[in-house]
């Protein structure tokens, strides 16, 4: 099932498609009456247990308020097959920055104070996400510290209260992303808590701080391999500068043992603080760098300056890799959005279009 733009479900009207994965397409919905932007998910394929589980999922987030993980706003059906209506964050996956350039010290330590502190509040509400990764972190442009949203917990296990043995996810698949799974996830997928996810969480925050993935290959097998036998270059060797307990958090994330992990994430949260105050917050604008072509939109970089002139914004987005993709793009054209204005510049035949709205 596809929407076309315009379509009408419930209250709100298709706008335009965010994203499409192997289970489920995105959608950018209109609240017709308050005029707000959403995001709209619904499963391609659904069963009746797996429409069940995608319900029961919307209900659990629904129930978690934290500012850094994504809400849940509302439940739907669209042609027999369930949607969730999600708060719509307009921005970048922290893969897109990652992929843009390496992150500042006290940037990397403010990412991953919330992050955590996100992981700790879904632990406390009962949930478990089984698919930590970049791309599942969103960040929102604009301008001012940055609070990071944890996305899709499509994956997610219910492990608290009369619900204890409820798993929303086939167990025997050790579903998740590899780079970012847990040994025990890749072993036997339904024996997962949430020892797992501080795992994933350590993966992060160990390419938070080195600029590097602590697991990588070619090949999956050959990442998996690394990962059941927690073969990765030590912290310290990679960031020779990082504060010791950011370096023994990582690595105690990382074990192998879900036992030698911190006990819980308000644990993790601890070690990742040490004695170390938070810095201070500081104006820093998170711009996605969009190529849009074909009706597709493909974020190629982004822009993280404090306060930036005009003419430094356009020279830290035309950067030799986007100018090397628009020599091979027939009509296509880069959009940053920031404040309320706009102006346009020509770069090599290509016009550059800064909102800044």
């Amino acid at each position: 099932m596809s929407l076309k733009f315009g379509t009408r479900v419930g209250p709100y009207t298709v706008d335009a498609v965010l994203g499409r994965g192997g289970q489920a397409t995105v959608y950018r919905v209109l609240h017709r009456e308050k005029g707000s932007l959403h995001a709209l998910k619904i499963l391609r394929r659904a069963g009746r247990d797996v429409a069940r589980r995608l319900l029961r999922e919307g209900r659990l987030q629904g129930e978690l308020t934290h500012p850094g993980i994504v809400a849940v706003q509302d439940l739907l059906a669209v042609d027999g097959a369930p949607g969730l209506v999600l708060e719509y964050v307009d921005g970048l996956t922290l893969g897109d920055l990652f992929r843009a350039r390496r992150l500042e010290a006290d940037e990397a330590d403010v990412m991953g104070r919330r992050l955590i502190e996100a992981v700790a509040a879904a632990h406390a509400h009962g949930l478990v996400h089984r698919d930590l990764k970049p791309g599942n972190i969103l960040l929102p442009a604009g301008r001012g510290t940055v609070q990071p949203k944890i996305a899709d917990f499509g994956l997610v296990k219910v492990v608290a209260g009369n619900q204890e043995s409820l798993s929303l996810t086939a167990t025997g698949a050790s579903m998740g992303t590899p780079g970012y799974l847990a040994p025990e996830q890749i072993r036997d997928a339904g024996k997962v808590d949430a020892r797992a996810d501080l795992f994933s969480m350590g993966a992060v925050l160990f390419e938070l701080a080195t600029g590097r993935r602590a697991f990588d290959g070619i090949h999956v097998t050959d990442i998996l391999q690394r990962i059941v036998q927690g073969n990765h270059r030590p912290v310290a060797e990679l960031e020779p500068t990082l504060p010791l307990h950011r370096v023994e958090a990582i690595e105690r994330c990382l074990q192998v043992d879900p036992e030698a992990r911190p006990a819980t994430a308000e644990a993790l949260l601890d070690e990742w603080i040490g004695a170390s105050p938070e810095p201070p917050g500081r104006e820093s604008w998170y711009v996605p760098v969009r190529v849009a072509e074909g009706g597709q939109e493909d974020v190629l970089g982004t822009v993280n300056q404090s306060h930036p002139p005009l003419h430094e914004v356009i020279e830290g987005t035309v950067s030799p890799e986007i100018i090397d993709h628009l020599a091979r793009c027939a009509a296509c054209r880069i959009e940053l959005r920031l404040y309320h204005e706009e102006f346009t510049a020509a770069v090599e035949g290509t016009t550059v279009v800064v909102d800044l709205g």
